[in-house]
């Protein structure tokens, strides 16, 4: 496996800071989202990479039944809380790749929020077609960080010390960005 797909189980390190941690999707992409698919409420949707739901609850609270895969146990247990009031809603621990959907399963929507580019290349796109009905569609979109004229250069050294921890993979991670997090909310 790439070191990039052994990075993405790195958040499950930070699972209980994750969803505070990230700001949430603006209510327009999911209003274009709904517009460009036309899916309803009715439809069936499969999630992949859900972390703690940052995405899966707009969706669930506009009444869609959904499935969500989550690599890390404890990214899924947090998902799984907070989801715990939507009864058509269940959260899957498993690698996308290695999951193994109900037999005839089909989705009118896989989408995966800032996860996608975490799932195998070699596997990814022949098992969300091989997982979408007929005229479903496949969603993936990212969340980067846009930096304005005299931005606060103490954001991109974090980010700098963050990409050489989460480099060691030795568990520093949880006990450094833990810290950084602590810190950022006093400042």
């Amino acid at each position: 496996m790439s070191r990039d797909l052994r990075l993405r189980a790195i958040f499950d390190q930070a699972a209980a800071f994750y969803q505070d941690a990230r700001p949430d999707y603006p209510a327009v992409l999911y209003s274009d989202l709904l517009a460009v698919t036309g899916v309803a409420p009715a439809a069936h949707l499969l999630e992949v990479g859900c972390g703690p739901g940052k995405a899966t609850l707009p969706l669930a609270r506009m009444g869609f039944r959904i499935t969500a895969v989550e690599l890390g146990d404890a990214l899924a247990a947090e998902a799984r809380h907070r989801l715990a009031g939507f009864a058509g809603v269940s959260v899957i621990t498993s690698s996308f790749e290695d999951w193994e959907p109900p037999a005839g399963a089909h989705f009118d929507l896989l989408y995966a929020a800032t996860a996608w580019k975490w799932v195998d290349p070699k596997a990814k796109y022949a098992k969300a077609a091989a997982l979408l009905a007929r005229g479903g569609h496949l969603a993936v979109w990212n969340a980067d960080h846009a930096f304005p004229a005299g931005f606060d250069l103490f954001f991109a050294e974090i980010q700098e010390m963050r990409r050489r921890l989460a480099a060691r993979s030795d568990g520093t991670l949880t006990r450094h960005w833990s810290a950084v997090l602590t810190a950022g909310r006093r400042l």
